[in-house]
């Protein structure tokens, strides 16, 4: 593994730039040990100075190969505003967005981002259902739509946040009928 992180927090704002070429290998049948290397980069951005608005952003793109020697085309793009109406209360909206590959995929890319060594806490409404334990390779993607009611005074804090769940990629079921992206809420 290589990598190129770059980071900056100024008076207004902090960004960071991300290169990782990530290298990985797969034993099969045929003893093939050959080392795939895929990338990712991109950049991270938020607000500092302004304690009424918080607003922020991501997007990563991925490519090389996967473990499985296919050839990768993917991406992550994030984005969150939140607001602080009183002394104890914040507003925010925001959003998570992994590409994913149909079900129905033929053009032979993986296009299903994969969060590689991720926090996988710390996203999609702090839930571990998505992301861990291979999930990622090859699935269908996320799409994460969420408002968040945070209040917090003295010693006690508290969030509520609603998560809508859908698939980037096209799911279906076991006659080839097309089902709906949803996922949850």
């Amino acid at each position: 593994m290589q990598y190129v992180w770059l980071n900056q927090s100024g008076e207004s704002f902090y960004w960071s730039f991300l290169f990782l070429n990530n290298g990985t290998q797969l034993a099969s049948d045929t003893e093939d040990f050959k080392v795939r290397y895929g990338q990712i980069y991109g950049m991270y951005m938020r607000n500092v100075k302004n304690d009424n608005w918080d607003v922020g952003g991501a997007i990563y793109l991925q490519g090389g190969k996967d473990v499985s020697n296919c050839k990768t085309s993917a991406f992550y793009v994030a984005a969150h505003v939140n607001k602080r109406v009183s002394q104890t209360l914040r507003l925010g909206i925001g959003t998570e967005i992994l590409s994913g590959t149909d079900q129905d995929e033929d053009d032979g890319k993986n296009h299903s981002f994969n969060p590689l060594y991720g926090t996988n806490h710390k996203f999609n409404g702090l839930m571990d259902y998505f992301y861990v334990g291979g999930r990622h390779n090859n699935n269908v993607g996320l799409q994460d739509y969420y408002l968040k009611l945070a209040y917090k005074k003295n010693k006690l804090s508290s969030d509520l946040t609603g998560h809508y769940f859908a698939s980037m990629g096209n799911i279906f079921d076991g006659e080839a009928k097309k089902m709906d992206n949803y996922l949850g809420f």
